[in-house]
């Protein structure tokens, strides 16, 4: 398997709206289900969600979705280890990018689960052992994808990886081991970091702008 980095600059300024309006969005929902007395503010939309998803519940459902936890985890870090070790030897920068956005996520996701502590939903069809805000499996997904997305730049990256986020949410709200907004608040949180670390790198892992005019993402 041959890895042919092709990273995108893009503007500074585009990368620090679009990163740190997905960490402001995010902030947002954390103080919400942090400070909120009872109930989430958001929980009647959770509370939604949660029934249709015990209306359409099945054996084979349950089997993807239990699929889908393990590949959007353990399957995930297994992919990230393998991308960090193809790029190590000749692109060093690039490696340590996917290594950062893997580690910021996964410390900041965990510190954030037992700040805010917010408990899961009943009904556990899969085992959990930390607080349900934010999605640890979507956090890792997103921060997987959103790397890959910078470093290789292919379109096909991004449209495969935004259906696997999509069927890593559902499938862990299908398990009822989290909120719906448990795992929007893992997609804010993860885009944002990875986003804002970019501009750390893509001056390190493209040095000549990767033969192409500057980007800005937030337009």
């Amino acid at each position: 398997m041959q890895m042919h980095p092709d990273p995108r600059r893009y503007s500074n300024r585009g990368l620090a709206i679009t990163g740190g309006s997905l960490l402001v969005a995010f902030g947002v929902l954390a103080l919400m289900a942090a400070l909120g007395s009872g109930p989430a503010v958001f929980q009647p939309v959770d509370a939604a969600w949660y029934g249709f998803i015990q209306e359409h519940r099945n054996q084979f459902l349950l089997q993807v979705s239990l699929l889908l936890g393990w590949l959007g985890y353990d399957g995930i870090f297994i992919f990230q280890g393998v991308v960090f070790l193809l790029l190590l030897k000749n692109h060093l920068q690039c490696a340590l990018f996917a290594a950062a956005s893997t580690i910021s996520v996964l410390l900041t996701s965990r510190l954030t689960k037992f700040i805010v502590d917010r408990a899961r939903p009943e009904g556990q069809l899969a085992g959990t052992h930390t607080p349900a805000f934010p999605s640890g499996h979507t956090t890792a997904t997103v921060a997987a994808v959103v790397a890959a997305g910078f470093i290789f730049t292919r379109v096909w990256i991004w449209v495969l990886g935004a259906c696997l986020v999509v069927l890593v949410m559902v499938s862990r709200t299908y398990l009822q081991v989290h909120w719906l907004f448990d795992t929007v608040a893992g997609l804010l949180l993860a885009a944002g970091i990875v986003t804002l670390l970019w501009i750390w790198f893509q001056t390190k892992c493209a040095p000549d702008g990767g033969g192409r005019h500057e980007v800005d993402p937030s337009v």
